[in-house]
């Protein structure tokens, strides 16, 4: 599982990460089958799957990536169903739906997308509810925020809806973006950022403008209130 994580990551070999990865799942698997009453060989699972769907999804292939990632829920949800307490687990749980919710959103499924990402997002603020200075957390939060962002603003952009539900979708947009700005900005100056994570705060800046300017375009108010946009 390691190799193929490293592969993937860093030498971008996605052949050689997929053979590693299919290697990991079939031992898992088999694992799993002798002892199917343990959760550790289901967490594995779990961490299998999801590494396969990333993979998939950077060739291209976002229905093998939901695939992938669908199975990977439904045994997030027997590790949280066991252990309702178990912190670990429902992030993990709360990273899977995040991420189908985003695979939706590429394959033109918004609103869908945004009824899986609301679930995320109801487990990670039960999080922060009890641990409120997990900076982990606070980023996952953060991620869930723009993928909602992500969906309205795809809903927002399509042309079949009255002007009127365009432009709200525009606003909700709008408002998740900068939720989602507010917690990266802030956790980039806290240096909790590194790598390709430390540009998130111009990226969503960007994400902003746009929905603006497409405010602008379908003679909407530019802005959603400003109170709307607190993070959470």
């Amino acid at each position: 599982q390691r190799l193929g994580v490293i592969q993937n990551l860093l030498a971008n070999d996605r052949s050689q990460a997929l053979d590693e990865i299919h290697k990991a799942l079939s031992i898992d698997e088999g694992l799993a089958a002798t002892d199917s009453s343990s959760l550790k060989y289901k967490r594995r699972l779990v961490a299998d799957l999801f590494n396969l769907a990333e993979i998939l999804e950077k060739e291209g292939d976002v229905a093998a990536a939901l695939a992938s990632q669908g199975r990977a829920m439904l045994l997030g949800e027997v590790l949280t169903a066991a252990d309702p307490a178990d912190a670990e687990a429902q992030g993990l749980l709360a990273t899977v739906a995040s991420r189908i919710g985003n695979l939706l959103v590429s394959a033109g499924k918004p609103a869908p997308a945004i009824g899986v990402l609301g679930r995320a997002l109801r487990i990670l603020d039960s999080l922060s509810a009890t641990d409120p200075a997990n900076q982990q957390t606070r980023a996952r939060t953060a991620v869930v925020h723009a993928g909602l962002g992500k969906a309205h603003a795809r809903l927002g952009a399509d042309v079949r809806l009255p002007s009127g539900r365009r432009v709200a979708e525009w606003q909700e947009a709008r408002s998740w973006f900068r939720r989602a700005h507010a917690v990266w900005l802030d956790l980039r100056q806290k240096g909790s950022l590194a790598g390709d994570e430390a540009a998130w705060p111009e990226k969503l800046a960007a994400e902003i403008d746009r929905c603006d300017r497409a405010l602008q375009e379908l003679g909407g108010p530019p802005r959603a209130p400003e109170q709307k946009d607190r993070p959470r």
